[in-house]
């Protein structure tokens, strides 16, 4: 028999999700994090970002680029813009109730909906038709939800009631125009025209409302942990595409060095991706200077499309192994090399803009000298006649040229830019 009594037990509370005021969360709120629901829904835009990026390496694989370019661009903007509106207001005014739970589970539906609208976008813009209707549908019901939470924040939350309603406002206005836009189908060139129209709209009704009526709160750990996460979806997308480059190259020839060699080279370019946009501290430069953080949040529809575009191209690499392409062999490098320098771009693009005029520097002006001498020099390879495997194995280092630099040394000049940021603000 134990003498030893046990320590009472703190009580357990029982979890109810009853609905609670919207009054704007804390922007020093402590442990503040991602949610279960939060992560559940970046689930659906897996599905997006994976039927986007296979109807583009399609495209691309067809010599459709440019149609597939722009189809790609329509499709992720539709996905990314959504998925950052509702970040945007989880950040605010996430409560977890039920009306949130019921909301995001509509928009969920929404972005399955969006998805499956996706090939059939892609088939018609291969000959300049638009066939977005499921798309449109999709989004609509995407953003329907997030009308209704802007509604109840601005009838709770006194202090941002105005702010609130106009931007529920804008995006009520923004569904009515894709709605008319699909009912009226105009001829193409008008249709670009008025889809153009539509996408400033989308994008700039929010910050009018914010520096017409006042700010709204937000948190810069919250919001640069849920955007490393959509990130890392998209760095998925990349992972996809090498499996799908081995698998052919084991079809043809069984497991070979060749198939070893190119999945060696996707995981290390992605593994490289990662470590550059993780290398810098994002949520205390946030923290440090929120007025950039609009212009950060919004580079990411950049950065976001074209990390999956990298997977597209890794995935046309696949077809080209399969001989199922049209495409010269520089031609099929380059699906992979354009997007990856424009992720490295954006990467660096994102430094800049959070950490300022010190952001910008002639060390990270070499480094992007170097990194593009490596990818010029992998698409001459190909261009010239080497083996695809080879070109890609030249083209995984342009990422781990600044990673070896700023482990080595360039860490201590970052962290000299940083103090002078912070000092000169």
């Amino acid at each position: 028999m134990n003498d030893h009594s046990s320590p009472p037990r703190s009580r357990i509370i029982a979890p109810r999700h009853a609905l609670a005021r919207m009054l704007g969360r804390s922007g020093t709120e402590p442990h503040r994090a991602a949610t279960p629901l939060e992560l559940f829904y970046d689930l659906t835009i897996v599905v997006a970002f994976s039927l986007a990026s296979e109807e583009f390496a399609h495209a691309l694989a067809e010599d459709h680029v440019l149609e597939g370019v722009v189809a790609f661009g329509f499709a992720m903007f539709a996905v990314i813009w959504a998925w950052m509106s509702h970040t945007r207001f989880a950040t605010a005014y996430d409560t977890d109730d039920w009306f949130v739970r019921v909301a995001v589970l509509v928009q969920m539906v929404g972005v399955v909906v969006l998805a499956l609208g996706i090939p059939p976008m892609f088939e018609a813009m291969s000959h300049w038709d638009i066939d977005n209707g499921l798309m449109v549908l999709g989004y609509v019901i995407m953003r329907v939800p997030l009308i209704a939470l802007w509604a109840r924040a601005a009838t709770q939350d006194a202090q941002h009631r105005s702010t609130a309603a106009r931007i529920a406002i804008g995006i009520a206005a923004a569904q009515v125009g894709w709605v008319a836009l699909l009912l009226v189908d105009p001829p193409t060139p008008i249709w670009f025209a008025l889809a153009g129209v539509l996408f400033v709209f989308e994008l700039g009704h929010p910050i009018v409302a914010q520096r017409l009526r006042g700010a709204l709160p937000w948190h810069p750990h919250h919001l640069a942990e849920r955007y490393g996460l959509l990130a890392i979806i998209a760095f998925g997308e990349v992972v996809l595409g090498t499996t799908f480059a081995v698998g052919a190259v084991i079809d043809e020839q069984g497991l070979s060095t060749e198939a070893l060699g190119l999945a060696f080279a996707g995981v290390a370019l992605t593994f490289g991706m990662w470590w550059t946009y993780f290398s810098f501290p994002t949520a205390e430069l946030l923290a440090a200077f929120p007025r950039r953080t609009t212009t950060w949040a919004y580079l990411h529809l950049v950065t976001y499309a074209s990390i999956a575009a990298v997977g597209a191209g890794l995935h046309v690499v696949a077809y080209a192994i399969e001989d199922h392409v049209e495409l010269a062999p520089v031609a099929v490098l380059a699906t992979v090399a354009v997007p990856l320098a424009v992720v490295l771009a954006m990467a660096f693009v994102l430094y800049r803009v959070l950490l300022g005029p010190e952001g910008f520097d002639p060390l990270h002006l070499l480094l992007r000298s170097i990194s593009a001498i490596v990818i010029v020099g992998a698409l001459v390879m190909a261009w010239a006649g080497v083996p695809p495997v080879l070109c890609l194995l030249v083209l995984m280092l342009t990422p781990w040229v600044s990673i070896v630099t700023y482990e080595v040394f360039g860490h201590r000049h970052v962290q000299e830019s940083l103090d002078r940021a912070v000092a000169g603000d």
